[in-house]
């Protein structure tokens, strides 16, 4: 599916009803602006237009932690895989006009603090990319828009890419990335969303073009339409039909991941199978990711985050990757929280990717998302694509005798049933599969 046939559904009064209190949806992002390069980084922000979508006004207070905060991340989709390069610091509103956008404007007497129900707001990229306005996303809570008041480092400025979206030009080039696509998602975070809990509808995704060299970096120009309250791994999947989607929501439903899963065959009886695993609004975030192998061998490995910068503590260390036998294989952080909070753990708004070759088909099971800072859980189950359990020829989650019966009465057979080694068709290695693992289970 091509980026051409995602259509902008426009958002009026008339077509959505106005949810309770405060919704706050990012609805636009119009206009990119490239601000400089430093050893091979490019630094870029993007224009805004976020609208609120709810019948209570939101509050916009410049002097007070009760204001939205808009983030922006760049993603690049190649060869079937999707992947963060990108981030920037949190832009922090403001002041709001009171336009319509998204419909019929109701507009606030109070005018530049709040934004009226059904109104909208346009921020420029020059402004989206003020670096006095730009903090870390670790002084937001994602879930609730709780903002740690007074913002730390708030006012600093720094080099041309300092705070803003920043992007290796590497992962740009069209030479080293061929027939690659890429998109920007951006999301709003705010105290009155929080509050009335209509935080999950509040990113969106929209295509970008990497243009020519200027100044040491190329020019991301959008390219198409955008897709408001979609983020980027479910625009993945919306590119992809392969790809499955599941979310997850922790505590009370305001925290949520979403998994995107994907198998393809190799051609020579293996699969490659990618995880894009992106913490929408955890606040614990996660420090593991395991899947199980179903007694299938695992190899290439693959992890892939995004960086962190401009004076972020966050570690960059990768995570490691152990298989353990043919049960499972699992990622996770060098350091615990315990060990240390600043630990390469999936923050919000970042995006971490895993992959391997596996021996089985997939099949539609559940892998363990480990939780990295002190919460509620340690861990939560996400549905996902796995590889098949390794001679189990019924689906029955055991390996004896009654998989030898189902592989003689559909020999020669493309299955399900009796494919034993999930390779797509029944024959000697489905016997072989079971014998390698007779009397055992999944």
């Amino acid at each position: 599916m091509s980026y051409a046939r995602i259509v902008l559904v426009t958002l009026t009064i008339a077509q959505l009803a106005m949810a309770e209190g405060t919704d706050l949806i990012l609805a636009d992002t119009p206009v990119g602006k490239k601000w400089g390069t430093i050893d091979g980084v490019s630094g870029y922000s993007f224009s805004h237009i976020y609208c609120n979508i709810g019948d209570e006004p939101a509050a916009v207070l410049q002097g007070a932690p009760a204001h939205p905060v808009i983030t922006t991340s760049i993603y690049r989709l190649m060869s079937g895989r999707l992947e963060q390069i990108g981030q920037g610091f949190a832009f922090h509103e403001y002041c709001t006009l009171q336009n319509a956008f998204c419909g019929v404007c109701t507009p606030v007497e109070t005018g530049c603090i709040a934004l009226g129900p059904g109104c909208s707001n346009t921020t420029g990229s020059s402004i989206a990319g003020a670096q006095q306005r730009l903090e870390s996303r670790r002084d937001i809570n994602p879930a609730t828009g709780v903002i740690s008041w007074p913002i730390p480092g708030f006012g600093d400025l720094g080099d041309l890419i300092y705070k803003r979206v920043q992007v290796a030009n590497a992962d740009m080039d069209p030479a080293m990335n061929p027939g690659a696509t890429y998109f920007i998602e951006s999301r709003i975070v705010a105290t009155d969303d929080g509050f009335y809990e209509n935080g999950l509808n509040n990113a969106a995704c929209r295509p970008v073009a990497v243009g020519p060299m200027f100044e040491g970096g190329p020019i991301l120009t959008p390219s198409a339409s955008p897709t408001s309250q979609t983020t980027a791994v479910e625009l993945w999947a919306t590119l992809d039909p392969t790809v499955q989607v599941s979310h997850v929501t922790l505590g009370n439903g305001q925290e949520k991941f979403l998994l995107g899963s994907k198998a393809t065959a190799n051609g020579d009886g293996s699969w490659t199978y990618e995880y894009a695993l992106e913490n929408y609004s955890s606040v614990q975030g996660a420090g593991s990711f395991r899947v199980p192998l179903g007694g299938s061998g695992a190899s290439g490995a693959g992890f892939h985050d995004v960086s962190y910068h401009s004076g972020d503590p966050f570690d960059g260390t990768d995570w490691g990757a152990t298989v353990d036998g043919t049960y499972s294989i699992q990622w996770a952080a060098t350091l615990t929280w315990d060990e240390d909070p600043n630990a390469n753990a999936l923050r919000w708004g970042t995006t971490y990717n895993f992959r391997f070759v596996a021996t089985s088909g997939p099949v539609n099971d559940e892998v363990t998302i480990g939780l990295f800072a002190p919460g509620d859980a340690e861990a939560v189950a996400a549905a996902a694509l796995v590889p098949a359990c390794f001679g189990d020829a019924n689906s029955n989650g055991a390996v004896d005798f009654e998989d030898v019966t189902w592989v003689l009465s559909s020999w020669g057979s493309a299955g399900p049933l009796g494919d034993a080694d999930h390779d797509g068709d029944v024959d000697f290695g489905d016997v072989s599969a079971i014998l390698a693992r007779f009397g055992g289970g999944c």
